[in-house]
């Protein structure tokens, strides 16, 4: 009972730390991306990834895959959210801060130029790829996040983001 209340609070934490109030279009994650990277502030950053509320979305979608253990699977991968998910978002989000100091990026300085994405999904699900490309110092630089989300027509960056 203990591990179920809990889980509880931590799904509604969870669901309730990214949420956001309008769906963003891609040319504003990557703006807001810049901002978070700008201001090193992992809460906007993080506000730009898929929410639990948007997995269990997903998995809803898919019920015939999980059949009778749909509650149980929700349950599991919010544990795997929090655990694992979150934790390596935050670990890409401070990597691509500390890389871009060691190579002379002074992110109080970024401007942002303009986002580059492969095709996008047909359908209510999928994943591509994005490019945000932003200046420093005059130089160009691009954060490419490997498998975006798109949820129904809106995308939303995965841990899987680095500096290049």
């Amino acid at each position: 009972m203990k591990n179920l209340f809990l889980l509880s609070v931590m799904t509604l934490t969870l669901t309730s730390f990214t949420t956001q109030q309008e769906p963003l279009t891609v040319n504003q994650i990557g703006v807001n991306t810049i901002e978070a990277l700008q201001h090193q502030t992992f809460s906007s950053y993080a506000a730009l990834q898929p929410t639990l509320a948007d997995f269990y979305a997903v998995m809803d979608a898919h019920t015939v895959v999980y059949g009778n253990t749909l509650f149980e699977a929700k349950n599991d991968f919010a544990l795997t959210y929090a655990k694992k998910i979150i934790p390596a978002l935050h670990e890409s989000f401070s990597r691509i801060i500390e890389e871009g100091k060691a190579i002379g990026i002074d992110w109080n300085d970024v401007e942002y130029q303009r986002i580059e994405y492969g095709p996008e999904p047909k359908g209510k699900f999928g994943v591509s790829t994005l490019t945000i490309v932003f200046t420093s110092k005059g130089q160009e630089h691009k954060v490419v996040v490997e498998n975006a989300l798109v949820i129904n027509g809106v995308w939303k960056l995965s841990q899987f983001a680095r500096l290049i």
